[in-house]
């Protein structure tokens, strides 16, 4: 516009009339053209920041490093070649705003509610991309102000204001370490990850339910502290807002606090350690606080004790190994050689097991801690387990000159060999045994062995033992299974097993290509005849049980204070009795069977098995027989004692007896005499009880005697059981107690009944000669009245007088008689 036609010729004008405005137009006019050449300029080098800028407006914090060198590099050559924008205050301008826009957009990325909800991962990363996108921002400023400040290329130097840059990025970046901070805490202190809390570890021992307590009230404590910094009513990443600081100090004062209160919590914690695995455990759990300088120092204290421990373990397997080397302890089931190898492979697994937790928790988080004793520890350890490692070769290597030649030839022996007592055993060689068992275990340490296959053919002739050795089971079960007599009852069915392993006692070697189907043949034998002796157990057993049962069955039924009346008594035990008559039937069935049963296996065999099998009915027989002698002598005295009383307590009232007046005279009813009939009745209907009981002998032979003079029929020559329980004189000695019980007591009841005959002028007097002779004389008042009055007296007597009277086991009640003599009266 300055420059058009019109605009000239006017300026040519006012010059001619030379106008007072001329100067200041010109002057104007000139600032006006140098301006717009100054904002071309400008507009052609800030036009190079524009792609870089547009890059950092929408960067990560992760990619502003990056982003960063051009810019600056931009900035750079606006202040070397720009004329009118290369001024300190203008360039620091703009170096400020990059420094403003860097913070701004790492705030975008940092989130407060991660932070305080526990989603310290996220925050974290994004937090330490701020710091590093912060100190690479400064750094490559420094290197760029360093090398113009050599003077490169002639190019003027950077000698701008530092804190007019950097002073808010400064700010920020303790600001966000601030806050990497707090997480790096709620990690160590709150167990956070990910937004929620990690399991709290487990602590052995009696000091295990205090140590956690104590964590867990650390972690209350600083939740605390975190829900005071998270309810704060300013904008935490603003770093105009100073007031953080305070803020933040009260956070780190408590911070200190609950790391001194840790420190506390470990040393209580490995007071209880004594093992170097324990102590490994330990570290491991509190290994997360040792970026805490406080913590990492009593941390590197317990490693050095935890290596002590260690070192100190080296020295007992010393000692240990020093004292026994000569004569190693050997586990009683170890070979001589092998097991000198595997007492000294024990120890040196002791220590190789502690050695690699502590080489594990080495390599994961204890490689800043004690490193000269935890050097000085492998050093030691190293050094033993070379004398350990010799050890075993050495004796490994003395084993092996030691063996003698042709050791295979042993298997060339039999199979068996028979003992003292019948029983078997094993027969394989003592010295290729220990030789087998030497192997095994040189081979578990991993040494060598004689040749390649002897292990190979340990295992076969191991299996081969043990499949021997369940021959020698087998048929040792039978023979112990069995007493004397039941041997000879299984004779022939033994004598049938010898014959079959017969030929492993004399003519098969473990070398024999048969044995196997020998041993298969064996086994079969074997298991056929356990089979029947096991069956015969079984009802052996069964008999027993039965007969147990038997001989505690009471065949009386008496209630306990309970007095029973004329004819109740025996009226309770015939009842009784036909209910045991039942039981005894059903038991001896049950016993007729098994027996049944078990001579099915007997009855083909010979003469003189049969005689055995005699001997075992009668044993059963006598078996059967002390069982019902048994439960007839505990019946009858169960009888005597309520009866007799047993020492310890009085008699009580067993029978109920009315006492009456009859053909004028004082009688019982029923009388003692019938009592003891009564009881004499009750006791031969008890012993007859048994009568249902029939020999077994007798019953078996009728089944299965197959002529007159077959062996059977010996058993049957016998007595009833009935008639020798009855014979039997410890019984008849109990009811001789039974009856004398039942006439001790006769003086006291006639004594008793001899009682009541003051009365006895009641009863004599014959009232119509009484009342013909009374009527006669006229009597006065008085007289009727004193007489009258003398009966009364009399029936008031007779009224008083005890009504129930006990005398041992009888109740005697006069209520009858009573009442006849008061109507006497009357």
């Amino acid at each position: 516009q300055i420059e058009r036609p019109g605009v000239k010729k006017l300026q040519a004008l006012l010059e001619h009339a030379k106008s007072s405005y001329v100067g200041p137009f010109l002057k104007l006019s000139d600032l006006i053209q140098k301006g717009s050449v100054e904002a071309q300029e400008n507009l052609m080098f800030l036009s190079e920041l524009q792609d870089p800028c547009l890059k950092l407006s929408t960067a990560e914090p992760k990619d502003i490093p990056t982003i960063l060198p051009p810019l600056l590099e931009s900035i750079r050559t606006i202040w070397g070649l720009s004329m009118h924008y290369s001024s300190p205050e203008k360039i620091t301008g703009l170096l400020r705003k990059v420094s403003n826009e860097i913070i701004n957009r790492c705030r975008s990325h940092i989130s407060l509610k991660d932070i305080f909800s526990g989603q310290i991962e996220k925050a974290t990363v994004a937090l330490k991309d701020s710091i590093n996108s912060g100190e690479a921002w400064k750094d490559l400023y420094q290197k760029t102000a360093k090398t113009l400040g050599e003077g490169v290329d002639g190019i003027k130097p950077w000698n701008f204001e530092w804190s007019s840059i950097f002073a808010q990025i400064d700010a920020f970046v303790q600001r966000c370490r601030d806050l990497l901070e707090m997480c790096e805490a709620q990690a160590h202190f709150a167990r956070m990850s990910n937004g929620t809390k990690t399991e709290l570890p487990v602590f052995g021992g009696s000091r295990g339910p205090d140590i956690t307590k104590a964590l867990v009230d650390i972690e209350h404590a600083f939740e605390k502290l975190i829900f005071h910094l998270s309810t704060l009513q300013y904008d935490i990443l603003d770093v105009k807002v100073t007031r953080w600081h305070d803020d933040y100090n009260i956070f780190k004062r408590g911070a200190k606090d609950l790391e001194v209160m840790t420190r506390n919590v470990i040393s209580s914690a490995f007071k209880t350690v004594s093992t170097v695995i324990g102590g490994v455990q330990l570290l491991e759990m509190f290994v997360h606080l040792s970026k805490r300088e406080s913590i990492r120092r009593i941390l590197e204290k317990k490693t050095f004790e935890l290596y002590a421990i260690f070192i100190e373990e080296i020295n007992k397997v010393k000692r240990e190994f020093d004292q026994g080397r000569t004569s190693p302890p050997i586990h009683p089931l170890h070979p001589r050689s092998a097991g000198a190898a595997m007492w000294a492979g024990n120890l040196r697994n002791r220590l190789r097991q502690q050695y690699a937790h502590l080489e594990r928790a080495h390599k994961l988080f204890l490689s800043n801690f004690a490193q000269d004793t935890a050097t000085d520890a492998a050093v030691q350890y190293n050094q033993v387990m070379t004398s350990l490692d010799d050890y075993i070769k050495k004796t490994n290597t003395e084993w092996l000159e030691s063996m003698e030649d042709a050791v295979m030839k042993r298997l060339n022996i039999p199979l068996m060999i028979r003992n003292a007592d019948g029983t078997l055993d094993n027969n394989f060689d003592d010295i290729l045994q220990r030789l087998f068992s030497e192997v095994f275990y040189w081979e578990r340490l991993g040494e060598s062995v004689p040749a390649a296959d002897l292990h190979q053919q340990a295992e076969k002739y191991r299996v081969l033992k043990e499949n021997v050795l369940l021959v020698v089971r087998d048929y040792n079960n039978i023979l112990r299974a069995l007493s004397p007599e039941e041997k000879k009852l299984f004779k022939e069915r033994v004598e049938g097993i010898d014959a079959i392993i017969g030929a492993g006692l004399t003519q098969l070697t473990w070398i024999s290509p048969e044995v196997n189907t020998f041993l298969g043949e064996c086994r079969s034998a074997a298991a056929i005849v356990a089979k029947m002796v096991s069956d015969f157990q079984s009802n052996s057993a069964k008999i027993h049980e039965h007969c147990a049962g038997l001989s505690q069955t009471l065949l009386v039924n008496i209630r306990k204070k309970k007095i029973y009346h004329e004819g109740e008594f025996e009226a309770r035990q015939h009842s009784h009795t036909e209910k045991i008559k039942e039981k005894l039937q059903t038991a001896y069935q049950e016993i007729y069977q098994s027996m049944e049963s078990t001579y099915e296996v007997f009855k083909d065999d010979s003469e003189a098995i049969q005689v055995e099998w005699v001997a075992y009915t009668t044993k059963i027989d006598n078996l059967v027989e002390s069982a019902l002698r048994q439960a007839i002598k505990k019946s009858l005295q169960e009888l005597s004692k309520v009866i007799n009383g047993d020492g310890k307590t009085d008699v009580q009232p067993l029978f109920h007896i009315n006492v009456v007046l009859e053909a004028n005279r004082v009688q019982l009813r029923p009388t003692v005499d019938d009592l003891g009939q009564m009881i004499s009745r009750i006791c031969q209907n008890l012993i007859a009880t048994v009568a249902v009981v029939p020999r077994l002998g007798p019953q078996l032979a009728s089944k299965f005697a197959t002529r007159e003079d077959d062996t059977l029929m010996l058993a049957s020559n016998v007595i009833s059981l009935h008639e020798a329980i009855k014979a039997d004189e410890e019984i008849a000695k109990i009811i001789l107690t039974i009856t004398q019980g039942m006439v001790s007591h006769i003086d006291q009841i006639h004594h008793y009944v001899t009682y009541w005959d003051k009365y006895k002028h009641l009863w004599d007097l014959d009232k119509e000669a009484f009342f013909r002779r009374y009527a006669k004389p006229i009597r006065s008042l008085e007289t009727f009245e004193a007489d009258i009055a003398e009966k009364q007296d009399t029936q008031k007597q007779v009224e008083s007088e005890e009504t129930l009277a006990n005398i041992k086991f009888l109740t005697l009640d006069c209520s009858q008689l009573k009442y006849s003599l008061i109507s006497h009266c009357s």
